[in-house]
């Protein structure tokens, strides 16, 4: 027996105010078969509704009761005896089942669309295309430079860890349809840095759930040029296309005063100021067509 979850599921709602309420078939389960549940902190209720669904409501949202039913720990007896954890990570959620759960009809944001293939971007001086390896040396200079990372942890990182975010960017594109490109100079082929979106799960409050993050770095050789703008413009010309109506997020730290600059030239606007991993950020919106 298994859990199944690409075919976890919306239940229907029941009362105003109830909170977010999934369903996850447990494959194998038949008639005689029982489901226990230890409860998680965040767990409000689970209980077997069917011989193959179990019920889980969080007194929040959808994507939240989607974490408690990661975290959740069940065992079922009958024919037999299952231990299970959905997850352990929140990014572990299958993109089947991301894709059907995140849909407009539940979320003020429509679901990314699966892509088949990543997006070949061009402007007027930029080619902007998906990371290959070959880009790897190139990657880990640009995010092992203290200048461009100033503002984002303050600490270089390491070849183990741009080669992390490489594999990131990847993951991405196969499994929510959308991610970051890097960023050459057209005429030149010159590395300039990257760009793109992410659902990176981050835990800061108010929760970034169900919303593309946009997000830029450019080699500090090619700063002030406007290649930051060109970049993120083509970038959300795209996700215009994609998410019509939709809403994008960016988190920008106080001080980076050029990206805030750059994300309100793009259309981005204060939102609040919150913190994220204990330094002080301001998360910024946009709603797609706003210039």
């Amino acid at each position: 027996m298994r859990v199944d979850t690409h075919a976890t599921r919306i239940a229907p709602r029941e009362g105003a105010g109830v909170g977010g309420v999934v369903e996850v078939r447990w494959a194998g389960l038949g008639h005689g078969d029982s489901v226990r549940c230890s409860r998680s902190r965040t767990l409000d209720f689970a209980v077997l509704i069917s011989p193959a669904w179990l019920r889980m409501r969080y007194p929040g949202s959808v994507g939240r009761s989607l974490f408690a039913c990661q975290r959740l720990q069940c065992s079922a007896s009958g024919a037999g005896i299952l231990a299970a954890n959905l997850a352990r990570k929140k990014s572990a959620i299958m993109p089947g089942t991301l894709q059907r759960l995140l849909s407009p009809s539940h979320h003020a944001n429509p679901s990314p669309p699966m892509s088949s293939r990543p997006t070949l971007l061009t402007t007027d001086r930029l080619i902007m295309r998906p990371h290959t390896r070959d880009d790897f040396l190139e990657s880990y200079a640009m995010w092992s430079d203290p200048e461009v990372i100033r503002y984002i942890g303050g600490k270089p990182f390491t070849r183990e860890e741009v080669w992390a975010r490489l594999l990131r960017y990847a993951g991405h594109w196969a499994m929510l349809g959308y991610g970051y490109w890097v960023v050459r100079e057209k005429e030149s082929g010159r590395f300039l840095g990257e760009v793109g979106f992410a659902d990176y799960h981050r835990e800061i409050e108010p929760s970034l759930m169900d919303t593309p993050e946009i997000g830029w770095a450019l080699d500090p050789a090619v700063h002030n040029r406007g290649y930051a703008t060109e970049a993120v413009r083509a970038a959300l010309a795209w996700a215009d296309t994609h998410w019509p109506g939709g809403e994008t997020a960016c988190i920008i730290a106080p001080e980076n005063q050029p990206s805030l600059r750059v994300a309100h030239k793009c259309g981005y606007r204060e939102q609040l100021r919150t913190t994220y991993k204990g330094n002080p950020t301001i998360v910024l919106r946009r709603t797609a067509g706003v210039a």
